[in-house]
């Protein structure tokens, strides 16, 4: 609802403008903080020092889009990591070859309607196709894709571009896209990790490939809950909203996935519902889902707040559920909970 919107806006800003209130006031420390941190590259120093490899100027190609950072992804093609590309919240997506030394505008400033970019990933196969997600915002967040936003690929290392999924592939134009996954095994098989839940092609590399949403039902520990299963809420519409999705290595017909699932509750009330995160599995790439054993306590922690019309929105206390699956041990899960409050 409204109310909850609301408080995330005023969780977000309320500790960036405290204690003057000003949004002006918060630019302004933001590009100086910008513009003293980027006087040079930079080696942190700690045991174990990093070396910032850029992007830390703009590009010399570029021509609209003078924004660096924060970096939203970086992404790596397998067979050679010295090709990479990374995405800016804040500006476009950049692409290196030499593993970091150079930098160069992808192009999605000039050829994208909106240049933000909040996801991309090379083809397993062909260091010179990508596939990246526009999130229909030249800030680069991933929040609605609207008509402009979507899916696109390149096939000539970004010299040119085609939209390849829209608000009609991808349940409307208020979806937002977090992550795209790419079949290490089948450059074909692509998945994009939306809002309104799971989508998935076995032809991304044609000129119109097509999509299928992925059916996700309602684990059984949601539906028996004694508080907020399906006796009091109704959690049959579409609403999946998946925040990250990642294959177990070496097997890409086993997918691990975090959804927040959503039910109205039955008195009819819009206002009235319940967010539910899982963690779960597929072990037949995604064509049926389990819920994962031993589920983080941490999903457990409900809070509600009272909406003006006197109702309790209850929700889970977290806003994103990032995970992550270990390649030097395939068993090992790892999970980052971007809490709310």
């Amino acid at each position: 609802g409204e109310y909850v919107r609301y408080r995330e806006f005023l969780d977000f800003w309320e500790p960036r403008l405290f204690p003057h209130g000003d949004f002006t006031k918060y630019a302004e420390a933001e590009k100086t903080f910008y513009d003293n941190f980027y006087s040079g590259n930079k080696t942190l120093s700690n045991s174990d020092p990093w070396d910032e490899v850029g992007p830390v100027i703009t590009p010399v190609n570029a021509t609209s889009t003078p924004n660096i950072g924060p970096i939203e992804f970086i992404s790596f093609f397998e067979s050679n990591p010295s090709y990479m590309l990374c995405g800016a919240l804040k500006g476009v997506l950049f692409y290196s070859s030499d593993a970091g030394a150079n930098w160069a505008n992808a192009g999605t400033d000039i050829q994208w309607a909106r240049s933000g970019c909040g996801s991309a990933v090379f083809d397993p196969d062909d260091h010179k196709t990508w596939y990246a997600s526009a999130s229909g915002q030249a800030d680069g967040t991933s929040t609605f894709i609207f008509y402009t936003g979507g899916i696109y690929s390149t096939m000539d290392e970004g010299q040119t571009w085609q939209q390849i999924a829209d608000y009609n592939d991808l349940g409307g134009i208020w979806t937002s896209i977090y992550k795209l996954l790419i079949d290490p095994s089948n450059g074909e098989t692509l998945y994009a990790a939306t809002s309104v839940g799971i989508y998935k092609t076995t032809n991304a590399s044609s000129e119109n490939p097509s999509w299928t949403k992925l059916i996700i039902n309602i684990p059984s520990s949601i539906d028996s809950d004694p508080n907020y299963g399906s006796e009091y809420y109704d959690y049959s519409g579409s609403a999946r909203f998946c925040y990250d999705i990642e294959f177990m290595p070496n097997n890409s017909q086993i997918i691990y996935t975090t959804i927040k699932f959503v039910g109205k509750n039955l008195d009819g009330n819009n206002n009235h519902y319940v967010d539910y995160w899982k963690y779960l599995y597929s072990v037949n790439g995604g064509f049926t889902w389990n819920e994962l054993p031993n589920q983080p306590n941490a999903l457990d922690n409900f809070f509600q707040i009272e909406a003006p019309d006197g109702n309790l929105l209850h929700y889970a206390n977290a806003a994103s559920l990032t995970i992550e699956v270990s390649k030097a041990n395939a068993n090992r899960l790892y999970s980052l909970i971007d809490r709310n409050v």
